[in-house]
């Protein structure tokens, strides 16, 4: 390369600088230029001062005028421009380094919102006073809804559901109910309480409320208590048990958070065999409540005296039927269950049931809503809870029969519809489900689910695994039963395009 002389900038005037080339925008370019003129003027700014420091002893005389060179202007300012443009250069760099692309932006929002969404997913809150305990669980586990146009069928896919901490089992004597805002039932804490189980209609919350026992009966043992839950709360008859200073029977009404509205003692009761389980249900109608010990005599009980009275007797009719139960439709209305059933050790075999309306003055038969077919039969296990049960009804629906093996509606006009066919859903061997109970004997407890309808598209499925099937070598010898585990499960209708 040709060897440039600057000195020829010492003294240049301004159309000696114009006539130089135009500086390069090139960066690279730029960069060494910058780094020549910075190590010229450092070099020429050095040469000045040795050759005063050498010269500071010669003695000056007269004055003679200083020229700064111009070519001093021209490199300061190709110096600026050149910093300038580098500063600019590396900001551009680095914007387009960290510059993400608007589908990016997207994506990144998508993934924070997501992850927002998962860590709310879940969330609990307890509250703890000396009388209740109150636990909350928000859960969102359920698949997106779907807009499949294609027929629905009767098989089912299951998605679990949490439940609110703490509950580890449903009261088996209970069936779970619909309320005015989902479901309710009667389950016990880790802490052996009885609790309200509330789970929200769209199955995304439950809340559980421990039951406020009446004032002066907490250190009492109850050997049985009934539930009836309503719209709007939940009746109890409270029975103590071996205790002549307190009352023998008490009605108590409970809020749905628990809290205990009223207790009146309901000692008629006792002119009543009503010790041992119920052969139907104990439920709310209007102003009343219904209870049916095992003799079959239906108790009309007053709400706000207590006052009993025999209003039916389900054993009226001689008929072959060895075990009725009295259940109320959708519109409260009453519905009488009749069943053939053989007992052997350890189960029992229900070779018929029969459902029909029902009228309580007369204690007879009306209209047959529902017949099982003929060679029918369903092997029971009181361990499981395995059973033939009828439900209240919801909608278009009078009432739902759970027969074990399929989910029945039955319109107002007597026609049947096919809602959930258990058997092809091959629930006893979905994954999901066997995965969640953790019991080897999970065909019995599978079968043993309570079915409750949210419309004719989804439904809850509650499994309660008794101690025993969770550990069969458990028991009253090794100390004490291991505790139940209570699962739930949003069970949803497949379209036809999603069976292969």
């Amino acid at each position: 390369m040709k060897k440039i002389d600057l000195g020829i900038l010492n003294n240049a005037d301004d159309d000696v600088i114009e006539k130089l080339p135009p500086y390069s925008s090139d960066e690279e370019t730029r960069k060494r230029v910058l780094a020549m003129s910075e190590k010229k003027f450092d070099e020429l700014m050095n040469e000045k001062k040795d050759e005063k420091n050498n010269e500071y002893s010669v003695s000056v005389s007269g004055v003679e005028k200083y020229r700064k060179p111009v070519w001093h202007r021209a490199l300061c300012t190709a110096a600026a421009v050149a910093v300038i443009a580098g500063g600019l250069g590396t900001v551009a760099l680095l914007n387009n380094k960290s510059k993400i692309p608007p589908e990016d932006i997207t994506a990144s929002e998508s993934e924070i919102e997501n992850t927002t969404t998962e860590e709310q997913d879940i969330t609990t809150t307890q509250t703890t006073t000396t009388e209740q305990i109150t636990t909350t669980q928000t859960l969102t586990e359920t698949q997106p809804p779907t807009t499949d146009n294609t027929p629905l069928t009767n098989v089912v896919r299951c998605d679990p559901t949490k439940l609110s901490d703490g509950i580890s089992g449903i009261d088996h004597y209970q069936v779970i109910q619909r309320t005015a805002d989902g479901f309710g039932c009667i389950a016990y804490n880790e802490r052996n309480k009885l609790t309200y189980l509330h789970i929200s209609e769209d199955m995304q919350t439950s809340e559980a409320f421990v039951l406020t026992l009446p004032s002066g009966q907490e250190q009492y043992y109850s050997s049985r208590r009934w539930f009836a839950i309503e719209e709007n709360g939940i009746w109890e008859i409270f029975k103590n048990e071996g205790h002549k200073e307190t009352e023998p029977y008490l009605l108590c009404h409970y809020a749905q958070n628990g809290e205990l509205i009223s207790s009146i003692p309901a000692n008629e009761l006792q002119d009543y065999p009503i010790n041992s389980i119920l052969g139907g249900d104990f439920e709310s109608v209007g102003d009343v409540l219904y209870l049916t010990p095992y003799d079959g005599k239906v108790l009309q009980i007053d709400k706000e005296t207590a006052k009993v009275s025999i209003v039916s007797d389900l054993y009226k009719e001689d008929d072959s039927y060895n075990e009725k139960s009295l259940f109320f439709d959708r519109d409260n209305k009453p519905v009488l269950l009749r069943k053939k059933v053989d007992v052997v050790p350890d189960c029992s075999y229900i070779h018929e049931a029969v459902v029909s309306e029902f009228d309580l003055e007369s204690g007879s038969c009306g209209q047959t809503l529902y017949t099982t077919e003929e060679n029918w039969e369903l092997k029971r296990y009181s361990i499981s809870g395995t059973d033939f049960r009828v439900l209240k009804g919801s909608g278009k629906y009078r009432l739902f029969i759970n027969t074990s093996t399929e989910l029945i509606g039955i319109r107002d006009d007597g026609e049947q519809e096919l809602l959930i066919d258990i058997d092809a859903s091959d629930l006893i061997n979905n994954n999901t489900i066997i995965d969640c109970i953790k019991t080897p004997y999970y065909a019995e407890a599978i079968k043993g689910m309570d079915i409750i309808p949210v419309d004719d598209t989804q439904f809850l499925g509650l499994i309660n695994v008794t101690g025993w099937l969770l550990n069969p070598d458990s028991g009253p010898f090794d100390g004490e039963y291991a505790p139940n585990s209570t699962h739930a499960f949003c069970l949803t209708r497949k379209h036809e395009s999603e069976i292969g």
